[in-house]
């Protein structure tokens, strides 16, 4: 729960270095610190029972799909559709659904949901793909193939469909990356690691280690769970993309740059770890234990 801490912090701290508007990090802290105790809440007390349910997935998975799909509606800036207007805030698409879609593609995978219905899986995944080059957004088309290609290879064996959603994916994230992105960057957003070198080495060496601690929450899960880590290896693949593309790129910086929708699809991730460790998971984990050791027992006895 503490591992975007010090991606917040150093932010912060550049930032009020190199006099941006106070306005501007006051709120980056503010989104930052409210979320994660909200995660600490989540840990504590929430009892969730919906994962479970097929329905659930599929209504998570078309709410994230129809948020990427409408920046496209957007006005957008100089032809580049990346966000959607809520009243005063306005959220980078992508930033939001892409984690959330990533958690439901894993569970379908996981869980073999579609059964028949496998040409499903394709087609979203082609849809998502494709607004990203419309927008265009090389940084998450070419995380979202990394992590797609995470999640459909480690089913063994891949069927039809998964060869083909992930040959749309990984052809799509090559055609975003052949457009040019024609915004400039802004300091405290895909600047955010040049103002932090520009403070000096300690400053530029603590941003990059920050960024190297996003995705360890996800990497320690798959470590912990591993038959059903799947989720969180595609996640950790996912952030580790994008951070690593905004040291090479003047690409949005996760939680280290000024931004809310990176910070809502980070902890909106975060929050599906915690709340999968939370204690009715772990209630539900030792029935289950308790279920095969007394299965084991049995067959022993006989």
């Amino acid at each position: 729960m503490l591992a975007p801490l010090p991606a917040l912090i150093v932010g912060v701290l550049v930032m009020r270095r190199s006099g941006v508007n106070p306005a501007i990090w006051e709120q980056q802290l503010a989104a930052g610190l409210t979320l994660m105790i909200l995660c600490i809440g989540l840990r504590v007390a929430w009892r969730n029972t919906w994962r479970s349910r097929p329905w659930a997935w599929a209504i998570v998975g078309s709410a994230a799909l129809l948020l990427l799909i409408s920046s496209l509606l957007h006005p957008g800036v100089e032809s580049v559709h990346r966000w959607v207007s809520f009243g005063p805030l306005q959220l980078h698409a992508a930033f939001v659904a892409l984690p959330v879609l990533i958690l439901v593609l894993g569970e379908i995978v996981r869980r073999d949901m579609l059964h028949s219905a496998t040409w499903i899986l394709p087609c979203a995944l082609a849809v998502a793909a494709g607004v990203l080059v419309l927008q265009p957004d090389a940084s998450q088309a070419s995380a979202f193939a990394v992590a797609v290609a995470v999640v459909l290879f480690r089913r063994t064996p891949a069927d039809r469909s998964d060869w083909i959603a992930a040959g749309i994916v990984i052809g799509c994230a090559m055609l975003a990356l052949s457009r040019p992105d024609p915004l400039d960057p802004l300091p405290h957003v895909e600047g955010i690691v040049r103002l932090a070198a520009s403070a000096g080495a300690a400053w530029f060496i603590s941003a990059v280690l920050a960024l190297a601690l996003l995705p360890i929450p996800f990497i320690a899960d798959a470590a912990k769970h591993r038959e059903r880590g799947l989720e969180s290896v595609a996640l950790a693949a996912y952030f580790g993309i994008v951070c690593i593309a905004s040291l090479l790129e003047p690409y949005p910086v996760p939680l280290l740059g000024y931004g809310l929708s990176p910070i809502l699809g980070y902890f909106a991730a975060l929050g599906w770890i915690i709340l999968r460790d939370g204690p009715a998971n772990a209630e539900s984990d030792s029935a289950m234990e308790a279920h095969r050791a007394h299965t084991a027992w049995s067959l022993t006895i006989g």
